[in-house]
């Protein structure tokens, strides 16, 4: 977009695209900046591994809640898990890809002492180990997989923030790439439509024209 209107010197299209380059610049650097600040200072797998020992979602900001699995979201995330078949036994042989979301909506936490029998998890004949409402899905959960579960949501958060810190240094660059062009994008723009830069260029030819040509009075004295 900004190539045409260079092309066509359209001040219209300039305008547009310098203003969704500056919208977009906000955009992204705003949500790396949140994202950030509101991932868990710990590695991925130090944040699971005490997300295991507590509440499941107590190791993530409520900021980092709302934004990620917030009801409506967590609609959509949930329907993509169940298509992915990320409980699958023999796609959990194969890759090792997802394995924070296999271990959350697969797999019920040993507190709650359920055993496995055959396709989905049951309470042993003494009870459940744990009464917290967690264990209660667990051992409702009839397929084995429990997308409903605060486990579950958080090996999905486990996972973005493992994404988000291998991809750390790329994310910065890509922020920081926009914010350098949306500022050479404006200083071109202003640089294209001076009007004084207009007059100081067209003033030389303006003088010469001016010099060259000779009063008719002057010419009748010759």
């Amino acid at each position: 977009m900004g190539l045409l209107g260079l092309c066509f010197q359209s001040k219209a299209i300039e305008s547009i695209y310098l203003w969704v380059l500056l919208i977009s610049t906000i955009l992204v650097t705003f949500f790396t900046a949140f994202v950030f600040s509101e991932l868990p200072k710990d590695c991925a797998d130090g944040t699971w591994q005490k997300a295991q020992n507590g509440y499941w979602l107590n190791q993530f900001s409520p900021s980092l809640q709302k934004a990620l699995v917030n009801n409506k979201d967590w609609l959509v995330i949930k329907t993509c898990l169940v298509d992915l078949h990320i409980c699958n036994q023999q796609l959990q042989n194969q890759i090792d890809d997802h394995r924070y979301l296999r271990l959350g909506c697969c797999r019920p936490p040993n507190r709650c002492g359920l055993v496995q029998n055959e396709t989905y998890w049951v309470a042993p004949k003494s009870g459940l180990a744990s009464q917290d409402e967690e264990c209660f899905k667990w051992r409702d959960a009839r397929n084995g997989e429990c997308y409903e579960c605060d486990s579950c949501k958080a090996g999905y958060l486990a996972e973005y923030q493992e994404h988000w810190q291998n991809e750390k240094v790329v994310q910065m660059a890509g922020a920081v790439f926009l914010v350098i062009a949306s500022a050479l994008a404006c200083l071109a723009f202003r640089h294209g439509h001076d009007p004084h830069e207009h007059d100081a260029y067209s003033m030389p030819y303006t003088n010469y024209r001016q010099a060259s040509i000779v009063h008719p009075r002057y010419l009748g004295s010759v």
